[in-house]
């Protein structure tokens, strides 16, 4: 029987010291077939306008380019990355 590991995360942003609100997002793709998860920090661009929507729009890329690679973001992980 093969069977699939059942992995349990959480993600947590932080406010800071100076800032009103969290500008900060992340990434959390599961591959269809959930043989393999990314998940990463997005630390918001704070003291700039639009910091959050910078943050949002790097996530959004970034989880649509691991839905595009599919399992090849596997092949060479650092490469994916740097790319």
């Amino acid at each position: 029987m093969n069977q699939t590991p059942h992995i349990q995360y959480a993600v947590r942003t932080d406010l800071g010291r100076v800032r009103k609100n969290n500008e900060d997002n992340y990434i959390e793709f599961v591959s269809p077939e959930r043989r393999w998860i990314a998940l990463g920090a997005i630390d918001g661009v704070g003291g700039y306008e639009g910091g959050e929507i910078a943050a949002l729009i790097c996530k959004e890329n970034i989880e649509l380019k691991l839905a595009q690679a599919g399992n090849n973001a596997l092949s060479n992980p650092l490469q994916f990355v740097r790319e």
